[in-house]
């Protein structure tokens, strides 16, 4: 058995967990650990936030497309986001288990290695990332290009509405001065800058859609704009950019997937009982 360090007591046999994993990091050196070692246990309030939340602007477009609350998506974006850390930190363990307690133990302990089985499902995880990284963007872009179209559709209409969040998703398109000062959504600040700039050219894309649209109020419904906004003929030749049911279905996937990998990871790892659990 390996000795203990004057820092970090090396893990014991047969005590493989989630916070033994992040010892043994500690203790090899190989990595630094973050201060919170444990996968968060509320994945699925998390989850469950995430179709909630979606499901009632469905709820809402289908009564009524003009009253869907003007928070509605930058929320749900929020939550989303959670569930993108979720998935991160999810693959993060499954690295460490592959680069450090295997590697560790196959020489120190191979009883305490991992199996062929075992490894080969993490290494699944690990080539995911990329993978599924664009999955969770394409349900971001879906839902912001969503969300700039139904705050230019909604009642009471306010172009400071849809100017603020534009601002709230974009905050380096404007340069900031005393009087504004964008603050992005928490969401955007989690981005790569590759990132940031599809976010930037997808709305570029809404705000050609915005001229556009009120272009065709203005030859359409020149006396009364208002009416026009919110006129059958304008839900017609203006629909929504994406189908709210297909984004329903891409999130289904997405968190099904997370799912999935945190079972994998927490099967082979185990949360560590809390002190209040039977024994």
């Amino acid at each position: 058995m390996p000795k203990d360090t004057d820092d970090h007591p090396a893990p014991r046999k047969n005590s493989r967990n989630i916070n033994n994993l992040y010892d043994l990091t500690r203790y090899v050196q190989t990595k630094t650990a973050k201060e919170d070692d444990d996968i968060v246990a509320n994945f699925s309030e998390v989850e469950k936030a995430c179709r909630f939340l979606l499901s009632k602007i469905i709820a809402r477009e289908e009564d009524d497309p003009n009253s869907i609350p003007k928070n509605a998506f930058a929320n749900f974006l929020d939550v989303l986001s959670h569930a993108e850390s979720f998935r991160l930190r999810i693959i993060e363990q499954a690295e460490l288990a592959l680069n450090t307690w295997h590697v560790y133990y196959a020489r120190e302990d191979p009883t305490q290695a991992l199996s062929l089985e075992e490894a080969a499902k993490l290494e699944t995880i690990l080539k995911s990332k990329v993978e599924w990284r664009t999955v969770y963007m394409k349900i971001m872009k879906k839902t912001i290009t969503l969300d700039m179209y139904y705050l230019f559709i909604s009642k009471p209409w306010f172009a400071s509405d849809f100017m603020v969040r534009l601002l709230e998703y974009n905050p380096h398109m404007f340069q900031a001065t005393e009087e504004l000062k964008p603050h992005p959504r928490n969401c955007i600040l989690l981005l790569s800058e590759d990132e940031l700039k599809q976010i930037k050219e997808m709305s570029k894309k809404s705000l050609q859609f915005i001229k556009d649209s009120y272009e065709w109020l203005e030859e359409n419904f020149s006396n009364d704009i208002m009416m026009g906004l919110y006129s059958e003929e304008f839900q017609k030749t203006h629909p929504p950019p994406t189908d709210l049911q297909r984004l329903q279905n891409l999130l289904r996937y997405y968190l099904k997937h997370i799912s999935d990998i945190y079972l994998t990871v927490t099967t082979i790892f185990p949360p560590q009982p809390s002190q209040n659990s039977a024994s």
